[in-house]
């Protein structure tokens, strides 16, 4: 049991330290949209957690659920990485092109 909500305690130590730079991020950058700026961010996160539970939900099994439930999150974080990656490979191609 702790070798599953163990993790997840730092899953949430982590939320709690990046998803406030992330949406003030999110909403620094235009202040006349900050609302807009602010819902976006939020649905883009609800629909990523949506997303992945119904992916979870379709490929977990009661025989197969300790190793998908595994390949699920590998998977997810695999993608997040991906994403922060391309996101600063734009931001310094953004920087290089103003200079």
């Amino acid at each position: 049991m702790m070798a599953l909500f163990g993790p997840c305690m730092f899953v949430g130590l982590s939320n709690g330290l990046t998803m406030p730079s992330a949406n003030a991020g999110a909403i620094s950058v235009r202040p006349k949209l900050t609302g807009s700026a602010a819902g976006l961010a939020s649905a883009i996160s609800v629909t990523g957690g949506a997303t992945m539970s119904s992916i979870a939900g379709a490929v977990l099994t009661e025989e197969n659920a300790r190793y998908q439930f595994l390949l699920v999150m590998l998977s997810s974080a695999t993608i997040a990485l991906a994403a922060a990656l391309i996101a600063r490979h734009l931001e310094r191609a953004s920087l290089d092109a103003d200079r």
